[in-house]
């Protein structure tokens, strides 16, 4: 089962869902139905909920998971009125106060890398009905480790980390960005300083054992 999350709207358009008919294509086509890896920005949310919430999560510390690119907190005497304003966007936009939760039988293992949390009831994470394995990435700028994925470790015994990454931000399990898109993205989704690429083939390797053994498991 897929966790409590909140459903929200942009611009009067429900978010896509791992119910969105694309996904399922996809899904469909994969031997065994396996699942595919919908943490990180392909899915934003669908790994370890299907949905963002509301003004709660713009909290000071976790600024960036509210506004994303849009804007950022910078020490000065505009810092509140950029919380005041992102606090009302999210109250005007996600009104939608109600839990949903939803159980997909095909889905039998999840990776969420770097995953958007906060507004998930951790209750609901305690016992997962499919395998999940976690990615952390400790320098993660953009959704701040202890608000997210450490929050789901912590409510998740079950749940195997594959990856927990002391110097990766938020990008560092994604192909390099290229150059001139890269300067647009700093610091949120670039390599932090020190963060060494070689060390992910062994992740990547990790992430296909994952896959393989909990599927096979069901087959």
């Amino acid at each position: 089962m897929l966790p409590h999350a909140r459903r929200v709207r942009f611009n009067d358009e429900t978010c896509y869902s791992h119910t969105d008919p694309r996904i399922q294509a996809v899904i469909a086509s994969v031997p065994m139905a396996a699942p595919i890896d919908m943490g990180s920005m392909a899915q934003p949310h669908a790994a370890v909920g299907l949905m963002i919430a509301g003004e709660d999560q713009c909290m000071e510390d976790d600024f960036p998971a509210c506004v994303g690119l849009a804007t950022s907190l910078r020490g000065n005497f505009l810092d509140p009125v950029r919380l005041a304003l992102a606090r009302w966007v999210h109250r005007l936009r996600f009104d939608d106060e109600t839990w949903y939760s939803h159980t997909d039988p095909r889905i039998r293992a999840v990776i969420a890398s770097v995953p958007m949390a906060a507004p998930i009831d951790m209750g609901s994470m305690a016992q997962p009905r499919a395998a999940v394995g976690l990615m952390i990435a400790g320098e993660d700028q953009w959704l701040a480790p202890r608000f997210h994925v450490k929050a789901v470790r912590a409510a998740c015994a079950a749940c195997e980390v594959l990856a927990d990454i002391p110097n990766a931000g938020h990008g560092s399990f994604f192909s390099p960005w290229p150059a001139d898109l890269a300067q647009s993205l700093t610091p949120m989704l670039v390599d932090p300083p020190g963060f060494a690429r070689r060390d992910l083939a062994a992740v990547y390797e990790k992430m296909a054992g994952f896959f393989s053994r909990h599927l096979a498991a069901g087959h």
